[in-house]
């Protein structure tokens, strides 16, 4: 009879280790549950970061890329207009008719009286205006200077006569300094700069 009370002692001494073991898997299982995880929000997070940076910087280097284009292109364009400028004055330096006009500008006795000797462009010899020999026009104005160191502005306009292109016609011719001025004509006759004025 003693063996057989011990029996169900024993399962029940069984059971309630079973019982304990289950306790301590549940309390494992509960502890790992309520252990903190990493967000999976962090992640996407800290690409964005990246990602951000990344643009910034790329968009940093496009402006600064675009800023170095557009110093290389205005200096360009100003390099072309003026290179095209002193291309286009040197022509109208030596034209035949502007050779004519200093001819006769050199030669006027007014004229040496006023500035003296060795008379040529002023400066740096700009020449405003146009020489059109296709259309036979000429409206220009340029300023000269000799010995004395006065500085005169001439303005011509001319035309060429329709029925003899090697004859020129002037329409207006203008000499003016600081403190005088004349209105002139060329003598068709003997091809010399007649100026009239001077006050």
């Amino acid at each position: 009879m003693s063996a057989r009370r011990a029996l169900p002692q024993a399962r029940l001494h069984f059971g309630s280790g079973f019982a304990s073991n289950t306790a301590r898997s549940a309390a494992r299982t509960a502890t790992i549950r309520s252990a903190p995880r990493p967000s999976m929000l962090a992640v996407p997070a800290a690409r964005r970061s990246l990602a951000t940076s990344a643009s910034s910087a790329a968009a940093r280097q496009e402006s600064m890329f675009t800023a170095r284009n557009g110093l290389f292109l205005t200096a360009f364009t100003a390099t072309m207009a003026g290179m095209t400028a002193y291309f286009l004055n040197l022509q109208r330096r030596k034209n035949l008719v502007m050779d004519a006009l200093m001819f006769q500008i050199r030669t006027n006795p007014t004229l040496r009286a006023e500035l003296g000797d060795n008379i040529d462009l002023a400066g740096w010899g700009w020449i405003s205006g146009e020489i059109n020999q296709m259309k036979g026009l000429v409206d220009i104005a340029f300023d000269v200077t000799g010995s004395t160191g006065k500085v005169a502005t001439v303005e011509v306009k001319m035309q060429r006569f329709p029925h003899d292109p090697l004859k020129w016609q002037t329409v207006d011719y203008f000499v003016s300094t600081k403190d005088k001025s004349w209105n002139g004509y060329v003598d068709d006759d003997e091809g010399q700069l007649v100026l009239k004025g001077g006050l």
